[in-house]
C-alpha cells in the first residue's frame, strides 16, 4: 500500500510543480469586533477592517464571555443577543474568537469537572476559539497562497486516520493535498480544516 502512496505522492508533486499560483492581492479582513474601543483600536492598528455592522465580518471578536455563556453555547441555548450572533456565525461558517481563556475545569466533584470539561470541548467542537491578541493576529494574517513549488504532502484517509485528531481539533491545510476521502474522514469527526 506504501507504494502506492509514494507513487500517488510523486505525481501529486510534479502536478503542484506545474502549477503557476497567482498571488492576488488579498484585502483586509473585515472584523466585527465585539468589546471596547480599546479592543477595536487594536484590532484595527493589527491592519485589519473593523465593521460596524455583525453581518459584514467575516469574523467575529469577543472581547470576553462569561462562562456561563459558554455552558449555554454548549447547549445551543442562547440568552442572550451576543449568544445568538455567535451561533449564527459559526452557522455561517465565519470564524469566531474570544480573547480570554476557556472556562477553568474547577469544581467540588468529578461530575461538575467532566461536564465543564465536556463543554468546553463541545464549543471548541462547533468552532468557537479561544486566544489572545496574538493568537487573532497569526490568524488573520495567514497566508493563503501556496508557493509554486511548495512541498505539499498528500493527506489520504488512513494518513488522517493516524494523526490522531480528536473532534475540536483544527488541520492546517497549507501544507496537505486534501484527497476527497479524507476531507469527509475530517468532516464525519468534526475535525476543521484551516485552510
Amino acid at each position: 500500500m506504501t507504494q502506492i502512496e509514494d507513487l500517488i505522492q510523486a505525481v501529486t508533486d510534479r502536478l503542484l510543480e506545474k502549477l503557476t499560483v497567482e498571488t492576488a492581492s488579498k484585502e483586509s479582513e473585515k472584523v466585527y469586533v465585539f468589546g471596547s474601543e480599546d479592543c477595536k483600536r487594536q484590532i484595527q492598528n493589527l491592519g485589519f477592517e473593523v465593521v460596524e455592522d455583525a453581518q459584514q465580518g467575516k469574523v467575529l471578536v469577543i472581547e470576553s464571555l462569561a462562562d456561563a455563556a459558554v455552558f449555554r453555547l454548549a447547549n445551543l441555548c442562547p440568552l442572550t443577543t451576543l449568544e445568538e450572533w455567535i451561533l449564527q456565525a459559526l452557522q455561517q461558517g465565519k470564524a469566531v474568537f474570544v480573547l480570554g481563556a476557556m472556562p477553568t475545569v474547577q469544581g467540588s466533584t468529578k461530575a461538575l469537572r467532566t461536564s465543564i470539561g465536556n463543554a468546553n470541548q463541545t464549543v471548541c467542537s462547533f468552532g468557537l476559539r479561544f486566544t489572545d491578541v496574538e493568537g487573532l493576529k497569526e490568524f488573520l494574517q495567514r497566508k493563503e497562497v501556496t508557493p509554486k513549488n511548495g512541498k505539499r504532502r498528500l493527506l489520504t484517509e488512513e494518513k488522517a486516520q493516524s494523526l490522531g485528531l480528536l473532534p475540536g481539533d483544527y488541520l492546517d491545510a497549507k501544507n496537505w493535498l486534501i484527497t476527497p476521502l479524507a476531507r469527509d474522514f475530517l468532516r464525519r469527526n468534526r475535525i476543521r480544516i484551516d485552510e
